[in-house]
């Protein structure tokens, strides 16, 4: 198992000092899709940290509405073509699909033709990203985030649908913890679970020592589910510098609970 750390460029040689295997960044705001001058800023901090970006999240900007009227579905394409093929060049192995805001079925639109949009972007990106081995993740989020894919099940289906077995999911514990069947979909799920995101058991906030055990559930699921080897902490840090050293060793512990 690897353990990442979600973060941001100017973070990347913190991550590095805490001994963290890789980094997770935003797609959005650092690799730039939608700018047709790219400067590999991501690649000369890799150099520097030794830390591979093995991970991606944040994959839509605000303002790039993927569901709902007057969507530009040839322009979303581009952008997710770039993307992929960007994360690709930087060394990329996973690529979370979030972006609640973006996704949510605006009141009014139909159901139906928003989970049409979405099986096209999620198509859209397994196919860009297949040629390179890259996985793409569909994540479900809380319903305070979005209204659309909000279970393991749901984001199950959708990428099942997509006929790409490269498109799985991006189970977070935050996220199912708020979803009392998470844990059993989550095994049920099985190969289709593709990168893991963890914080603490209450809230958003850094996983500490007293979560422990609620770690050590979460990886025991994922775990039977799947041979998944990438899990970020993904959390709202007090003082990251303090408390990263201290959630990544707390990780590690969960997971040699859990057993290789």
């Amino acid at each position: 198992m690897k353990f990442g750390l979600c973060a941001s460029i100017d973070n990347m040689q913190l991550a590095a000092d805490s001994g963290f295997d890789y980094v997770e960044l935003g797609v959005a705001d650092t690799l730039k899709p939608m700018k047709e001058e790219y400067l590999t800023a991501v690649s000369r901090q890799s150099n520097i940290t030794g830390l591979v970006p093995l991970c991606f999240n944040l994959f839509f900007p605000g303002g790039l509405n993927v569901v709902g009227p007057g969507v530009d579905m040839d322009l979303i394409h581009r952008y997710i073509d770039a993307a992929c093929t960007r994360a690709v060049s930087v060394g990329a192995a996973v690529v979370g699909i979030g972006s609640g805001a973006q996704r949510r079925i605006p009141e009014g639109f139909a159901r139906e033709e928003a989970q049409a949009q979405l099986l096209s972007i999620f198509i859209r990106a397994g196919t860009a990203a297949s040629a390179s081995n890259l996985k793409i993740a569909i994540e479900p989020l809380v319903q305070a985030e979005t209204n659309v894919l909000n279970s393991v099940q749901e984001a199950y289906s959708m990428a099942t649908q997509t006929g790409c077995d490269n498109v799985g999911i991006l189970c977070d514990s935050y996220h199912l913890g708020y979803d009392v069947p998470g844990y059993p979909q989550m095994r049920a799920a099985g190969a289709r679970v593709a990168h893991l995101h963890v914080a603490s058991e209450h809230g958003r906030s850094a996983p500490m020592p007293a979560d422990l055990d609620h770690l050590a559930k979460f990886l025991e699921s994922a775990r039977v589910a799947t041979a998944v080897d990438t899990v970020s902490i993904e959390c709202s840090w007090t003082n990251m510098a303090e408390e990263s050293k201290i959630s990544l060793d707390t990780l590690r512990r969960a997971w040699s609970m859990v057993g290789e």
